[in-house]
């Protein structure tokens, strides 16, 4: 099977989510496509598909919220994720944040939500002395 991705939406996400450390108090709205496709070259029966996912997201004073919508011709996972939460970094460059996620299928109704939470170090120069 071949795998084709276009992680333009990823890359713009880590993005945002680095960006925003230093301005807490600014308004941010972030947006991102991706497009990915796979396809069985040897013809097993398989179909090829193709999946097409946006999302938009806003962010005020570390509080974020946003949609992340996928739409797949080959499979039943046609999917929407609203979610909420707060991120910020605090000193010495420890970031965190905690969120909640909607996940509602369209065409399947084993919908959940799902709550989490992360922490992450920004490595930089300083660590290597």
């Amino acid at each position: 099977m071949v795998r084709l991705h276009c992680v333009m939406a990823s890359g713009l996400g880590a993005a945002a989510l680095s960006a925003t450390a230093g301005h807490a108090q600014d308004f941010y709205v972030y947006a991102g496509a991706a497009i990915e496709s796979e396809r069985d070259p040897d013809g097993h029966g398989t179909e090829d598909t193709r999946d097409i996912n946006a999302y938009i997201e806003v962010e005020k004073s570390g509080f974020f919220s946003g949609v992340w919508v996928e739409k797949s011709n080959g499979r039943f996972e046609d999917k929407a994720d609203v979610y909420v939460g707060y991120r910020s970094e605090a000193a010495g460059g420890l970031a965190y944040y905690v969120g909640a996620t909607r996940r509602t299928y369209f065409n399947d109704p084993g919908n959940y939500t799902v709550f989490d939470a992360g922490v992450g170090y920004e490595i930089t120069e300083q660590l290597y002395g």
